[in-house]
This record gives structure tokens, sequence and C-alpha cells, in this order.
């Protein structure tokens, strides 16, 4: 039996962070990914788009929740060469993100690729009553049948499954395929391209991958990166054409960038391993340090131009780390921010749905309920998952 749509999850193996977030949350808004026309398919489902990593963030600090699996990251696709209209994708995804109730989400539409595909970003802690979020199997089941009812509704083209081809080398067919933006290895080196300009270290980066679809193996014991295509394609570091693609220079740019954000300046060449090559890098001295020189300089500016949230402040709130009395004061200090930011322009028509219940009184109810004994929080926190539907 055919299905209407693929639903899969993204796994986050290593754990997630405030700055991972901020980080995908950032990407998946892209203007040239998710632009149509004269409209940005970006919209907010309880939270403004524009605001959505405050409006997480103020929810998980409200809860004392602000550990662990952070969001849900959520991707339905569309078959490639279907006439699929964006618009009506757009419209389905919001529709579908409602089955997430009481969470804000954001839904990002991308239609820079072969198939249409939307985003979703879901808050795992609930605004109304601060519980995580679980999907069991059942609710899977239920999460499928209501998305195949949802593209149904919107009439939506029906799925076929292609068989994985094999990997293999780059021919000189490809090249001139290449020319006329249709090789799979091309692609996937831009793809590369674009996400390191958001990653601040390898696991965002990862991540940033995977939400494109690839998959990457990039461990120590391993001499090199390799990359799976959304269709079964294997790809090696060295097999793409550029030397800033190695393993070695990836690993190198990411502890230059791990440098500035802990207050160097990314200039100095930290340790670097001896490979035996210098791989056409100038000499290092001690006396004459060496400027970073890993083929990566003009993405790395696009990403320090403008900094994504970190995990120790955002919007100019301090966070205290390990201090629950402190929290409350910050989540005080992050509303005051957002009251200020209150003026800024929302992303060019967006969609928002459903405000937040107040705040105010469900912190009240909740302290009530200390008070008589509940615990603070609800369940330990949880593995991070995949699901392929």
């Amino acid at each position: 039996m055919a299905e209407i749509a693929i639903i899969h999850f993204t796994n986050y193996p290593k754990g997630q962070s405030r700055a991972c977030m901020g980080a995908v949350m950032k990407y998946t808004k892209r203007e040239e990914k998710t632009l149509w026309g004269d409209r940005q398919l970006v919209s907010g489902i309880n939270c403004r788009p524009e605001s959505a990593y405050d409006n997480f963030l103020r929810t998980k600090l409200l809860y004392h929740k602000d550990g662990g699996t952070m969001f849900y990251h959520m991707v339905q696709s569309f078959p490639a060469g279907e006439e699929v209209d964006p618009a009506a994708a757009h419209a389905a995804a919001l529709k579908l993100a409602e089955y997430f109730e009481g969470r804000e989400a954001l839904v990002c539409t991308h239609i820079d690729r072969d198939h249409i595909h939307s985003h979703f970003i879901i808050n795992s802690v609930s605004f109304e009553n601060g519980k995580k979020l679980h999907i069991s199997q059942p609710e899977l089941t239920d999460l499928r049948q209501h998305s195949d009812a949802v593209c149904m509704e919107f009439c939506l083209p029906v799925f076929q499954p292609r068989k994985k081809t094999q990997s293999r080398a780059m021919s000189g067919a490809e090249y001139h395929a290449a020319a006329k933006g249709g090789s799979w290895k091309f692609r996937l080196m831009n793809t590369i391209d674009e996400c390191i300009k958001f990653a601040h270290d390898r696991q965002e980066f990862i991540a940033l991958m995977r939400s494109e679809g690839y998959e990457v193996r990039w461990t120590d014991s391993r001499k090199n990166i390799t990359y799976t295509t959304p269709d079964g394609k294997k790809c090696r570091d060295d097999r793409l054409h550029d030397e800033k693609y190695l393993k070695e220079n990836m690993e190198y740019e990411f502890r230059i960038r791990e440098s500035v954000i802990t207050g160097g300046t990314g200039r100095t060449v930290l340790s670097r391993p001896n490979t035996g090559t210098d791989h056409g890098l100038a000499p290092r001295s001690e006396s004459h340090p060496q400027i970073a020189g890993t083929g990566w300089e003009k993405e790395r500016e696009i990403l320090f131009a403008a900094p994504v949230p970190s995990t120790s402040a955002h919007m100019g709130v301090a966070y205290p780390a390990g201090d629950p009395a402190g929290i409350g004061t910050a989540v005080v200090q992050l509303g005051r921010a957002l009251e200020r930011a209150g003026g800024t322009a929302p992303v060019s028509d967006v969609t928002t749905t459903r405000a937040h219940s107040d705040h105010k009184t469900l912190r009240k109810e909740r302290e009530k309920k200390i008070a008589h004994g509940h615990k603070e929080d609800d369940h330990a926190e949880e593995p991070t998952w995949q699901q392929t539907m």
C-alpha cells in the first residue's frame, strides 16, 4: 500500500544544547530555502517565528526543565519529481503541527531541493502543564495516520518509495551534469558548505546535515568522514575534490571556532594533528603564529557575524548554571528582554497560531502544587531517539 508522505525524526545521539537548538532554528528558517514568490513559508505554532527560541526557552525555565532533550525535530517529505504546491504543503504542515497540542512549534517548508519538505521544531516541554514529550509506538502510528489524513485533505500526492542505488566514483559525465547542478556529489558539497555556516561545533554540523537527510559517520578512530546521501549513496571526504572537506581540516576548523567562542580570535594556530602534509598551508613557528587557513574562513565569518544564542546567555540575559534559586530571576529578565524586543518586525508573511496561556497563573498553580508535596519534575530525562515512518 502506498504512503502519502514520509515522516521521520532527526536523531541527536550525543545530546542537545541551547546553541544546538538555536542553530537548527536559524538554519531551517533561511530565506533562500523557504521563500516562495513574495511569501516566506515560515510559521509559528503558539509562538512568533522570529522569537521561537526565546519562547521555547522561557517555557523550559518556567518549569525548571532546560536540560536533556531540548526539542524534537520532525521532517515531512514529499516525493521528488511530483507536482507539490509549496503553499499547500506548508498549510498541511501547520495542520499536522496541531497534533502537538500545548507546545510551541516552528514550522518551515523548504522548496530549494528536488522534493518539497517541511521541518518541525517542537518544544519538548509543554507550556500548558510542563510535561515533557514522549511518543510511544501507538502514538507514532497515530501520528502517521494523522499525517496521511492531512495530506489527503490538502490533495497532496501519493509517495512511491524508491530503491537505493549503489555508490560510484564521480565520472566525466557527472562533472558535466554538475555544471548544470545535476550531480549528487556536488549537492552534497553544497549542503556541507551551507551547514557549516551555522555550526559552532561538530555536533551541530552533524545535526544540520541530518536535517537535510544526510547521515555523517565521523569518529575519532576512522581516518575519513563518510557521508550517506538521502538516497543511500556513500562518499568519503577525500572524494569531494577539495582539501577543505578533509577530516583534519574540518576538525581544525571547529577547534578554531571553539577558540573564538571561549574568547580567542581564531587567528592563532591551535594544536593541529601531524598528518605528514601541510595541505598547502604555510609553515608554523612559535615566533610567528600562523593565521588560520582551513578553507572555511568565509563561512566562519558568516557564522560569527550573526551569532546564534549561546549556552550561557541570550538577548543580554545571563542564565545561572546549577543555581535553581536563580532561575526565577532569569525568567523575569528574559521576559523583560522579550518585551523590549516586542517591536521587532515579523518574518514576511508568516503565520502564528494560538497564543500562550497566562504563564503567571501557571507558575502560581505550579508553586501551590510543590508546596503540597508534589515533585518539581514529573519524570527523568529520556534519551534522544529516531523513528522513520
